[in-house]
Protein backbone atom coordinates (compact mmCIF):
# COMPACT_ATOMS: atom_id res chain seq x y z
CA UNK A 1 0.00 0.00 0.00
CA UNK A 2 3.02 2.27 0.13
CA UNK A 3 2.60 3.00 -3.57
CA UNK A 4 -0.94 4.23 -3.10
CA UNK A 5 -0.35 6.49 -0.12
CA UNK A 6 3.00 8.13 -0.83
CA UNK A 7 2.36 10.94 -3.29
CA UNK A 8 5.16 13.24 -2.12
CA UNK A 9 7.58 12.31 -4.92
CA UNK A 10 5.09 12.81 -7.73
CA UNK A 11 4.71 9.14 -8.59
CA UNK A 12 8.40 8.32 -9.12
CA UNK A 13 8.11 5.33 -6.79
CA UNK A 14 5.94 3.67 -9.46
CA UNK A 15 8.90 3.40 -11.85
CA UNK A 16 10.65 0.62 -9.95
CA UNK A 17 7.81 -1.94 -10.11
CA UNK A 18 7.21 -0.98 -13.75
CA UNK A 19 10.86 -1.73 -14.53
CA UNK A 20 10.59 -5.06 -12.70
CA UNK A 21 7.56 -5.98 -14.79
CA UNK A 22 9.25 -4.85 -18.01
CA UNK A 23 12.39 -6.89 -17.31
CA UNK A 24 10.22 -9.85 -16.34
CA UNK A 25 8.43 -9.63 -19.71
CA UNK A 26 11.74 -9.57 -21.57
CA UNK A 27 13.19 -12.41 -19.52
CA UNK A 28 10.21 -14.71 -19.79
CA UNK A 29 10.14 -14.17 -23.56
CA UNK A 30 13.84 -15.01 -23.81
CA UNK A 31 13.46 -18.22 -21.80
CA UNK A 32 10.36 -19.26 -23.74
CA UNK A 33 12.11 -18.56 -27.05
CA UNK A 34 15.07 -20.70 -26.00
CA UNK A 35 12.89 -23.58 -24.84
CA UNK A 36 10.07 -23.55 -27.41
CA UNK A 37 11.37 -21.42 -30.28
CA UNK A 38 10.49 -17.89 -31.29
CA UNK A 39 7.35 -18.82 -33.23
CA UNK A 40 5.63 -20.16 -30.12
CA UNK A 41 7.12 -17.53 -27.81
CA UNK A 42 5.63 -14.74 -29.92
CA UNK A 43 2.13 -15.87 -28.99
CA UNK A 44 2.68 -16.75 -25.32
CA UNK A 45 2.69 -13.62 -23.10
CA UNK A 46 0.87 -15.49 -20.34
CA UNK A 47 4.05 -16.47 -18.51
CA UNK A 48 5.16 -12.88 -18.18
CA UNK A 49 1.72 -11.66 -17.20
CA UNK A 50 1.24 -14.50 -14.72
CA UNK A 51 4.61 -13.81 -13.14
CA UNK A 52 3.92 -10.10 -12.95
CA UNK A 53 0.75 -10.71 -10.96
CA UNK A 54 2.98 -11.95 -8.15
CA UNK A 55 4.85 -8.64 -8.03
CA UNK A 56 3.43 -5.67 -6.18
CA UNK A 57 1.50 -3.63 -7.26
CA UNK A 58 0.08 -5.89 -9.97
CA UNK A 59 -1.75 -3.08 -11.79
CA UNK A 60 1.62 -1.56 -12.70
CA UNK A 61 3.71 -4.67 -13.29
CA UNK A 62 1.24 -6.57 -15.50
CA UNK A 63 1.00 -3.90 -18.24
CA UNK A 64 4.77 -3.38 -18.03
CA UNK A 65 5.35 -7.12 -18.47
CA UNK A 66 3.03 -7.17 -21.48
CA UNK A 67 4.91 -4.22 -23.02
CA UNK A 68 8.20 -5.99 -22.30
CA UNK A 69 6.91 -9.09 -24.08
CA UNK A 70 5.81 -7.07 -27.11
CA UNK A 71 9.14 -5.26 -27.32
CA UNK A 72 10.98 -8.58 -27.09
CA UNK A 73 8.85 -9.90 -29.98
CA UNK A 74 9.74 -6.80 -32.01
CA UNK A 75 13.44 -7.17 -31.28
CA UNK A 76 13.34 -10.87 -32.22
CA UNK A 77 11.62 -10.06 -35.51
CA UNK A 78 14.17 -7.34 -36.31
CA UNK A 79 17.08 -9.70 -35.57
CA UNK A 80 15.52 -12.42 -37.70
CA UNK A 81 15.63 -10.26 -40.85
Amino acid sequence: MYYLHNQSTGGLEMIEPALYGFVLGLGVYAVTALLLGTQKANHLPGGAIGGAILLSPWYITVPAAFVGHLIAVGIAKMLKR
